[in-house]
């Protein structure tokens, strides 16, 4: 399972990285000196300024598509919006759900993604944040299925009501 990591790799930006191959390619510094002075290893250095590399990123590819992660942002941020928060849990039993609805092929246990692939979620959407809960006020947990049921009758009515309305 893949862990946070300590390491110095990919810690720098393409700025930085494109500035020590120049530095080197122009003869300004050696590979060495480059390395040092910029924080970045000498063979990255090296593959970029023999052109050995093209746009490679770390890491296995996403197991779901970009557009899917990014239609469930959203749907995320509606919820939220709505007073619908999900949980960690919550989220990755849904991206499970929606898989097995696209009937998309992937290595997750039973079926539910892990939380490391919930970390590389939210590393590719960093809209998406945890909150803590927060605790219920008196009136909304006195809620139980009796007044659930009254309110819901009230909606339904008001929903009709406005569709007349609409109508005249």
């Amino acid at each position: 399972m893949p862990k946070k990591s300590k390491n110095i790799y990919g810690k720098y930006s393409k700025e930085r990285l494109q500035e020590a191959v120049e530095k080197y390619r122009n003869g300004h510094m050696t590979l060495r000196q480059s390395s040092v002075a910029y924080n970045i290893p000498r063979s990255t250095i090296s593959d970029h300024a023999l052109n050995k590399i093209s746009n490679v990123t770390a890491g296995k590819p996403p197991v779901i598509p970009a557009v899917v992660e990014k239609e469930m942002e959203q749907k995320c941020i509606e919820a939220s919006e709505m007073g619908l928060g999900l949980n960690k849990i919550q989220l990755m039993h849904k991206a499970g759900q929606t898989c097995k609805a696209l009937k998309i092929i992937t290595s997750f246990k039973k079926g539910i993604p892990s939380y490391d692939w919930f970390r590389g979620l939210q590393c590719r959407n960093p809209s998406l944040t945890v909150r803590k809960p927060v605790k219920l006020s008196s009136s909304r947990a006195l809620l139980d299925k009796k007044n659930v049921k009254i309110i819901s009758t009230y909606w339904a009515k008001l929903c009709k009501r406005m569709i007349f309305m609409t109508q005249i």
